[in-house]
C-alpha cells in the first residue's frame, strides 16, 4: 500500500508541476499573441503611409462553418454582393466619401453583405477592398480610407504629379 501511496504522490507532483507549466505556456502565448498583434498594427499603418501593398491580404479567410451564413467573399445564396463587389457597391454608393477598414465592415455588416460570424470582419474586407483597388483605378486607399475617387477627384489626377519635387528653377 505505501508504494501505491508513493505513486499517487509523485503522479501528483507531476501533475502540479505540468499545470503550472501549462500556465507559464498559456501566459507566454498571450503575450506573443498581443505583440505579433501590435506589430501587425504597426506594419499595416506603415503600409498604408507607404501606399505599399505586399499582396499579403489576398489570402482568402476561412468559410464559415454555416452554410446559410456565408463570408464576405464565398459566393454564398445570400442576395448582397460579396467580396470586392460587395466594396465596390458601398464605396460607389459614397463617391469622394473615405472609410477605414472598420468603417467599411461596419457599412456591409449592416448590409448582411458580410456574415455576422466571421472571424474577422475588418480582414476579410481589408483584403476584398484591396483586390478591388488592385483591379479598379477608381478605387483608392489614401489616408488609411477606402474610397471612390473617379479620375478627375484622384489625387495627382490633374497637375502635376504631387510626388514630384520640383525645383526652384521650375525644372523637375
Amino acid at each position: 500500500m505505501n508504494d501505491h501511496a508513493d505513486n499517487h504522490a509523485v503522479e501528483r507532483d507531476l501533475l502540479d508541476r505540468y499545470r503550472a507549466k501549462r500556465e507559464r505556456a498559456l501566459h507566454d502565448l498571450a503575450d506573443a499573441q498581443t505583440r505579433a498583434e501590435r506589430y501587425g498594427l504597426a506594419v499595416q499603418g506603415l503600409e498604408a503611409v507607404l501606399g505599399i501593398d505586399d499582396g499579403t491580404d489576398d489570402q482568402e479567410p476561412v468559410a464559415s462553418p454555416n452554410p446559410a451564413n456565408p463570408t464576405i467573399n464565398d459566393g454564398g445564396t445570400n442576395d448582397g454582393p460579396r467580396g470586392a463587389a460587395a466594396v465596390e457597391r458601398f464605396l460607389s454608393e459614397h463617391p469622394g466619401q473615405g472609410f477605414s477598414a472598420p468603417e467599411l465592415a461596419e457599412g456591409l455588416l449592416k448590409r448582411g453583405w458580410i456574415n455576422p460570424d466571421v472571424k474577422d470582419p475588418v480582414s476579410t474586407t481589408r483584403a476584398a477592398a484591396n483586390r478591388l483597388r488592385r483591379n479598379d483605378d477608381a478605387y483608392v486607399f489614401v489616408g488609411g480610407r477606402y474610397s471612390h475617387a473617379p479620375s478627375s477627384n484622384r489625387p495627382g489626377m490633374s497637375g502635376p504629379n504631387p510626388f514630384v519635387l520640383i525645383e526652384e528653377g521650375g525644372e523637375t
